[in-house]
């Protein structure tokens, strides 16, 4: 299951149409077809500079309440020692640690106990929406298991993928304001076969080797 499974069938710029007193209205079209394969450089390229636009667009107009960071400073202090921390033994994996916040949805991401690889847990507004586990390459992205890429822009971070045939960079709001995700005990999910593949997930971040915790000092 991919991770990035929802995507807007409007363009930002036409967001302010659906404006209601102090809130608006997201269409959305599920995603039908699972991609085979991952991006080409090429596609990475363009879906890279769409993603800074998004942000740039994001920043510059009416919605830019929607990037505001509702952080404590007791979650922020939190989330930077988890991050120093996990910097000296894993560098690579720390620009994505965290839980990333979107539009009614979070990705968390997780280190693991090999070095340069994490593990990626997704929810929506009805739940468990994905695990995977991921690559980072560069230092500029995540290659997932499920043939797509976290990609982090300064502050922010966009999922790329292949879906229904075409390039697209997921969500109109980029993941945002980490916070130390926590240990997922239990994933829930109004679904039932949803709520089958999240006891699959918890399992699978076990047997991963996928971690919620402080490096140990034997790393």
């Amino acid at each position: 299951m991919q991770i990035g499974n929802v995507r807007f069938s409007q363009p930002l710029t036409t967001l302010a149409k659906v404006v209601t007193a102090s809130f608006f209205v997201f269409v959305v079209t599920p995603i039908v077809e699972a991609s085979d394969r991952y991006p080409t450089e090429v596609e990475m390229q363009q879906l890279r500079s769409q993603l800074s636009r998004r942000i740039q667009e994001l920043r510059s107009g009416e919605f830019r309440v929607y990037l505001d960071d509702y952080r404590t400073e007791e979650e922020r202090q939190q989330y930077q020692a988890f991050v120093n921390a996990w910097s000296q033994v894993d560098p690579a994996v720390t620009p994505f640690l965290g839980m990333w916040v979107g539009y009614e949805q979070t990705v968390s991401i997780y280190p693991s106990d090999l070095r340069g690889r994490v593990c990626i847990i997704g929810n929506n507004e009805v739940g468990f929406s994905g695990f995977a586990t991921g690559e980072v390459m560069n230092n500029t992205q995540i290659r997932t298991s499920d043939r797509e890429f976290i990609i982090r822009s300064s502050d922010y971070l966009g999922i790329a993928g292949i879906y229904n045939g075409q390039p697209f960079i997921g969500d109109e709001i980029p993941y945002k304001n980490p916070i130390v995700p926590s240990l997922p005990n239990r994933l829930g999910s109004e679904d039932p076969e949803l709520a089958r593949q999240a006891e699959r997930a918890l399992q699978q971040f076990k047997e991963e080797g996928c971690l919620a915790s402080l490096p140990t000092s034997d790393r």
